[in-house]
């Protein structure tokens, strides 16, 4: 059975009207663009172009992507301005900017940016697209905001974080900590982010040297001599313990702390309320002073995680709970990939042509941004909204355009049932 046609841009998208970097067509046809990824079930620009009857042309739709003249980098900071016209979704210095990469597969030679990219999921190399991506979350929201495409003949994985956190500090995010996984834990991220005066929280790869008691110990093996202690952080029971130790491959003394769900089958710390009163960080701090070794152990990652994490950072004085909140909310841009991967066409783009895919992306972005803001203004009323995910607003933005198909065929009746299916046929031809 074949999806119903889309008959009319959804409301949510009315919100593009007041981006001044394109004009009244461009404003239309990033409308319908936004509207298929949101609602078709077939995001390329065929498939959009297909259900969405008021793009009717694939033709145009595709020059629109890969040949007119527009700028999406202005689009996305028009973007990024009208998230802070709100008050849900305004930034703060409570926030944070979290750094990740994913990895779109692919089969085609000839799509931009492809290239063999190792997947710790699959535990090999895939063909794939790689990118790396900068979102801001805080209690309330979480939305992208920008990206990198890796190249392998190009800047590394880390000088792309580096040009987020750059263009993040340019464009005046306040978040004051940034937060990013152990694929990204380097002296020279971290520094990058303290050139900013800011704060940042990582995980510590298990194979990485901490000094104690005089030793040089991995982190599986600091773990497995030390005592962790059972506390509560917002009603959830970790066992951790904390301390501020010298980090060889960061040579400089950083807070440490090993923070181990009770339940087994807890694979991630969970995130409650910023705003619930901070424990007191009790456990001891020390320092050593003695000369850091030269370490031994390669850069190569464990493929299997323990279930510890050990979470470093540069914010020695702040308590335990307040630094695994703070981190979970890393968790957010992997929720950003699974949503904009399963429902917004994140991977779908197979344009051969590089600015084309870049706006394909950026248009992704901005259908997830305009899901988080603009579903409560639109016909159907005010939805709950979390900040974890965009599924409660994706239901209702498709209930909305298969409102809207109902009202278009009340509209178009007159031509007769025969005439109506005919018109409908057409947008699968």
């Amino acid at each position: 059975m074949e999806a119903t046609p889309i008959a009319d841009v959804l409301s949510c998208t009315d919100f593009v009207d007041e981006f001044n970097s394109l004009s009244y067509h461009q404003r239309w046809h990033v409308k319908t663009y936004t509207t298929g990824l949101v609602g078709s079930s077939n995001k390329t620009i065929e498939g959009i172009a297909n259900r969405v009857l008021p793009a009717k042309d694939e033709r145009t739709l595709n020059n629109f992507l890969n040949d007119y003249d527009w700028d999406e980098r202005r689009l996305n900071q028009e973007r990024i301005d009208l998230l802070q016209d709100h008050d849900d979704t305004r930034m703060s210095k409570k926030g944070v900017v979290a750094l990740d990469d994913t990895l779109n597969d692919k089969s085609g030679k000839h799509i931009p940016g492809t290239d063999w990219f190792y997947d710790h999921n699959e535990g090999h190399t895939v063909w794939s697209q790689n990118l790396v991506f900068s979102l801001y979350a805080d209690q309330k929201t979480s939305y992208p905001l920008d990206f990198r495409l890796v190249d392998k003949d190009g800047p590394s994985k880390i000088d792309l974080a580096k040009q987020l956190i750059d263009q993040a500090e340019a464009a005046g995010v306040p978040a004051a900590t940034y937060v990013y996984d152990a694929w990204f834990s380097s002296k020279e991220v971290n520094e990058h982010v303290e050139s900013y005066d800011k704060d940042w929280i990582t995980l510590l790869p298990v194979n990485r040297k901490i000094k104690y008691d005089g030793e040089w110990l991995s982190v599986d093996e600091l773990y497995e001599r030390v005592e962790l202690v059972e506390r509560t952080v917002d009603d959830e029971t970790y066992r951790i313990w904390t301390q501020k130790r010298l980090i060889k491959s960061l040579d400089a003394e950083k807070k440490v702390l090993l923070v181990e769900p009770v339940e087994e089958d807890d694979d991630e710390i969970d995130e409650e309320d910023e705003e619930a009163a901070d424990e007191e960080d009790t456990a001891e701090t020390s320092t050593d002073d003695e000369e850091s070794e030269e370490e031994d152990d390669g850069d190569e990652d464990e493929d299997d995680e323990p279930e510890f994490r050990c979470l470093v950072t540069n914010k020695i004085d702040a308590p335990a709970a307040h630094l695994i909140r703070l981190y979970t909310r890393r968790w957010r841009i992997e929720t950003f990939f699974r949503d904009s991967r399963q429902d917004l066409g994140l991977g779908d783009c197979e344009v051969r042509n590089e600015r084309g895919a870049k706006r394909h992306w950026h248009l992704v972005m901005l259908a997830y941004s305009l899901l988080r803001l603009g579903i409560s203004h639109s016909a159907l009323g005010r939805a709950i909204s979390t900040a974890s995910s965009i599924r409660g607003d994706l239901k209702h933005a498709l209930k909305e355009s298969i409102y809207d198909l109902f009202h278009w065929a009340v509209s178009n009746a007159e031509g007769g049932l025969e005439n109506l299916m005919q018109e409908v046929e057409g947008v699968f031809i």
